[in-house]
């Protein structure tokens, strides 16, 4: 489990606290989504691997994220991949060993989605698997003495959790946890297209400190920096 520390929740802040999920109730701007993604590889300055790594090891929530952003990228590509090359590996003008390295990688998280028939929609069983770790954690944290700092933000959201989910249109059976990282990503996605500011900014103000804070004890307790059954 890796998380990061409760600060800004995203390093990037205006880049990345509107990562999120593709609702078949409104349609993507693809053109755009590729855009933006191409900006943040530039600011970034480091290779698409790398990012993804670095985020499993300081912050799984924007690891998350970073992927399902990637997921709705690949598919706006059509999963082609000329299409990848010249969109995505061209332009960092690096090595021809570094450039086939990424193209693989790339394709790798195709061929994934390809295999999980997810090619049009739905995220990666890898990352619902750990949104699943940090739902099994946020059960513990409301129960343990270590999670008393979790608590008190969690219940400043606790209140908003049923209107969130019918504005969002989940069901009833979806995690909190997973609702959550839902609730940011399409965030993300009116944020692109301008619209629902308010919606954006309520939405980030009671869920992105949850999420802060369960992805930093996420990593705390991965690391083995605290004890949850500590008294």
């Amino acid at each position: 489990m890796r998380g990061a520390k409760v600060q800004p929740f995203f390093k990037f802040a205006k880049l990345f606290r509107f990562l999120s999920s593709a609702f078949a109730s409104f349609a993507i701007n693809y053109g755009v989504l590729i855009e933006f993604f191409c900006y943040l590889c530039g600011v970034i300055e480091r290779q698409t691997m790398d990012i993804a790594q670095q985020k499993r090891k300081e912050n799984v929530a924007e690891y998350i994220l970073y992927l399902w952003q990637l997921e709705d990228l690949l598919r706006a590509l059509q999963f082609s991949p000329e299409a990848i090359y010249s969109t995505l590996v061209k332009p960092r003008q690096t090595n021809s060993t570094n450039e086939q390295v990424l193209v693989a990688w790339y394709m790798d998280i195709a061929n994934l989605l390809a295999e999980e028939k997810k090619e049009e929609k739905g995220h990666l069983d890898h990352t619902l698997h750990l949104i699943g770790d940090l739902h099994d954690l946020h059960l513990r944290l409301l129960q343990l003495p270590v999670g008393e700092a979790y608590r008190a933000r969690y219940a400043l959201l606790a209140p908003h959790l049923s209107a969130l989910r019918a504005r969002l249109g989940e069901d009833s059976e979806m995690s909190d946890t997973e609702l959550c990282f839902r609730a940011l990503y399409a965030a993300m996605l009116y944020r692109i297209k301008g619209e629902g500011e308010k919606v954006v900014a309520d939405t980030i103000e009671v869920v992105s400190p949850v999420i802060a804070s369960l992805a930093d004890y996420y990593r705390k307790v991965e690391r083995g920096e605290i004890d949850l059954f500590k008294e």
